[in-house]
């Protein structure tokens, strides 16, 4: 049986039956063709361990066993192709199961995350590409992810919204029986739970006011304002006040004939203080002004001094905290 030019080289190579000039050519040729390169180094390997293995094998049945080999290479190569094919197929068809199933649960998977603002301090952040967030003193924010299509903040203090609207994906924040839906907009929520009271401040776009159950109460226009009574539930619609109410989020107190009642709140908010007013009469007077809030509590009293008839006096308790009294 006759071999091609390659398989009788290699066999000769094998058998060690070539000159020192054949095998020179032979492995020059080799580093020319990565492909022979590799099955020679394979069929090398096993007419190696044929040799020692079949020892007393004699050297006709070696050279049949080893065209034998040979005959069925092309076989083992075509094969082996079409399982590295098959693999191939298989690890992309698992490839884009794992990318659809990895797109599916991004598109699902629910985050909460929180952010606090301690006492006498202000924090921010950017909940997504489209939407940032500040929380005034003394407040608390959980904000919850649902995939791409629902942002949830429980809100609990006061804090300030910047949202551009997105009709793919729903923007609320909830108020304990009440929330706010965003419809793009900039809107500003107090809802201290001490004060009983809820005001949502509109500046740009639109919100809807609705009840925990989704109801709308009230649609609200870029520059309305709305207080609810959460003892009785009572309604105040009113203008806001872009620079009055958001001051505190640029580091300010501002006041606009707010009675002395009103401020003291703030303060007692921001400062660890506490107000003892003796002078009832003072509750209702009224101011107009911006203070900074890094001003200490002792300069504050001595501004707001200098346009009323009234005294005060402050006492440092055992804890650090500050009682001030008005008389």
């Amino acid at each position: 049986m006759k071999h091609n030019t390659m398989n009788e080289k290699t066999r000769n190579i094998l058998l060690n039956k070539s000159s020192e000039e054949e095998r020179e050519t032979f492995y020059t040729a080799l580093q020319q063709d990565p492909a022979a390169e590799s099955e020679f180094k394979t069929t090398f390997f096993l007419h190696t361990i044929s040799r020692i293995f079949t020892m007393k094998t004699s050297a006709s049945k070696k050279e049949k066993m080893f065209r034998k080999f040979w005959s069925g290479a092309k076989y083992r190569k075509t094969r082996t192709r079409k399982l590295v094919i098959a693999a191939q197929a298989a690890a992309m068809l698992l490839l884009m199961i794992y990318t659809a199933s990895s797109i599916h649960t991004s598109l699902n998977r629910t985050e909460s995350y929180t952010l606090q603002s301690e006492r006498g301090s202000v924090s921010s952040t950017r909940i997504n590409e489209v939407a940032a967030m500040w929380l005034n003193t003394s407040s608390f924010a959980e904000i919850t992810k649902k995939g791409e299509k629902q942002i949830i903040v429980d809100l609990n203090g006061e804090g300030y919204f910047e949202v551009e609207h997105d009709p793919d994906r729903e923007f609320l924040v909830r108020l304990g029986d009440f929330q706010l839906r965003d419809i793009g907009t900039s809107f500003n929520i107090k809802a201290y739970p001490d004060e009983h009271k809820l005001v949502i401040s509109v500046f740009d776009g639109e919100a809807h006011l609705e009840t925990a159950g989704d109801r709308l109460l009230k649609s609200l226009q870029r520059g309305e304002e709305i207080e609810v009574d959460l003892r009785t539930g009572a309604m105040t619609l009113r203008a806001s006040d872009y620079l009055t109410d958001i001051d505190w989020k640029d580091g300010k107190f501002s006041f606009e004939e707010a009675p002395f009642s009103e401020i003291i709140e703030e303060f007692e908010e921001w400062y660890d203080v506490e107000f003892n007013i003796k002078n009832e009469e003072v509750k209702d007077l009224l101011f107009t002004g911006v203070l900074k809030r890094k001003t200490s509590i002792d300069n504050l009293m001595n501004i707001l001094k200098l346009t009323s008839d009234f005294e005060y006096e402050i006492k440092i308790n055992s804890d650090g905290s500050s009682l001030v009294s008005i008389y």
